[in-house]
């Protein structure tokens, strides 16, 4: 039996095709996710939530709703796009959301003294934005031989994205002001559009497709079973303690007494610890079968946001956020590799975008709890204490992972 053949009555790619679509599909998620609106935001935020504070005396809290509202509108729109990518296929869902994204991100710089706008357009990202499932969905679906390592590779380019982005932002909010950066990052981000509409190709048979031709359960199935309900308490967990970091992070130093350029240095050294973790996670699922491969880069996290509250040396607050960007980089990329070995790929789309919609609404309860425990003392000690507390419950979730459901082809 021909490749071809085999490939029309499986609906899977042998490994040598593998091989041969790997460049332009990596390139393709990598480009649409790390240069997607959303991703630019989230970058951004944290380096202009000084900037907008001082200019409308908003306060940490009231500015960073903006973030909370992003999540919980991405929470609904995410179970949208979830079903938009199942049943008309990724290709006809992600271009025009980009093209709609990227016009919502060039708009922020139109945003005036009333906060509502502010949080109007970061809700509009949050429920139009594609975000990464979609592109989850076209690496696992265009590979299984070294799904671990394309859905790392991924995941560095997103942290790539998050590593240079707060020096562009930086610059940008030096030479025009940050109504204007958030102007010139949505543009960047509509750049994109014509090399995802030459190259972004959906999975064999996941366009349009009526009945799954992948083994999986349904999300209904999901829903009743013990590990979905634990991967949730154990990301949202994680990610709880992420936002809240990355959302204050230039905040926290710039409190510390460091200067904006050092403090975003230290944001971009997470970042370039995120990179590292997303490819030795990608290679370790490759070659181990485990889900406790990712303790270590749980327990990297929590010990360097342990130095970050209690150091103010420069040496270690680098070192920590090195540390802090392993673990946290480890735990993202695992998310939708969880999703696809306990539940299959039948139902991916919709089974992803539920889990991670109920965890965005609990993630997005940290920017503005931090934001205000600082507006009440002056300080981000005790809302670093809360951190560590509820990262060492993330940590106890992934111990108690158990072992996979479905095999990795």
């Amino acid at each position: 039996m021909s490749a071809n053949s085999q490939q029309a009555q499986t609906g899977t790619f042998l490994p040598h095709q593998e091989r041969h679509h790997t460049p332009k599909i990596i390139a393709v998620s990598l480009i649409g996710a790390s240069m997607g609106a959303g991703t630019l935001s989230a970058s951004a935020f944290s380096v202009l939530l000084p900037a907008i504070t001082q200019t409308y005396h908003w306060g940490q809290a009231k500015a960073s709703f903006a973030i909370t509202f992003e999540h919980w509108s991405g929470a609904a729109g995410g179970i949208l796009i979830g079903f938009l990518i199942d049943r008309f296929g990724i290709r006809r869902t992600v271009i025009p959301l980009a093209l709609l994204s990227g016009i919502i991100l060039t708009l922020i710089k139109t945003t005036g003294s009333d906060i509502w706008q502010f949080w109007l357009f970061y809700a509009l990202l949050g429920i139009i934005g594609p975000g990464i499932a979609p592109y989850s969905k076209l690496l696992s679906g265009w590979f299984s031989n070294r799904r671990g390592l394309a859905l790392g590779s991924f995941g560095s380019g997103i942290f790539l994205s998050m590593m240079i982005t707060p020096q562009v932002v930086r610059s940008l909010y030096n030479a025009v002001g940050w109504q204007n950066a958030y102007a010139v990052l949505g543009l960047a981000s509509l750049v994109t559009l014509p090399f995802l509409f030459a190259f972004l190709k959906d999975p064999p048979k996941s366009a349009g497709q009526k009945t799954p031709s992948l083994p999986g359960k349904n999300l209904h199935y999901a829903l009743r079973t013990p590990i979905f309900w634990l991967l949730f308490v154990t990301v949202a967990t994680s990610m709880f303690v992420d936002q809240a970091l990355f959302s204050q992070y230039v905040s926290i130093f710039l409190n510390k007494g460091f200067s904006l350029n050092i403090a975003t240095t230290l944001l971009s050294c997470v970042a370039a610890g995120a990179i590292l973790a997303q490819i030795m996670v990608g290679w370790l699922l490759d070659i181990q079968d485990r889900p406790q491969i990712i303790v270590p880069f749980a327990l990297m996290a929590f010990i360097g946001l342990i130095v970050i509250h209690i150091s103010k040396t420069p040496l270690l607050l680098f070192t920590a956020s090195f540390l802090l960007g392993l673990g946290s980089g480890g735990e993202t990329s695992m998310t939708s590799y969880f999703v696809g070995r306990y539940f299959g790929l039948s139902h991916f789309g919709k089974i992803y975008a539920c889990l991670y919609s109920l965890i965005a609404i609990v993630a997005a309860l940290s920017p503005p709890a931090i934001g205000w425990i600082y507006d009440k003392t002056g300080s981000y000690s005790g809302g670093l204490l809360l951190l560590e507390i509820i990262a060492l419950l993330s940590l106890g979730g992934f111990i108690l992972l158990p072992a996979y459901t479905y095999p990795k082809r």
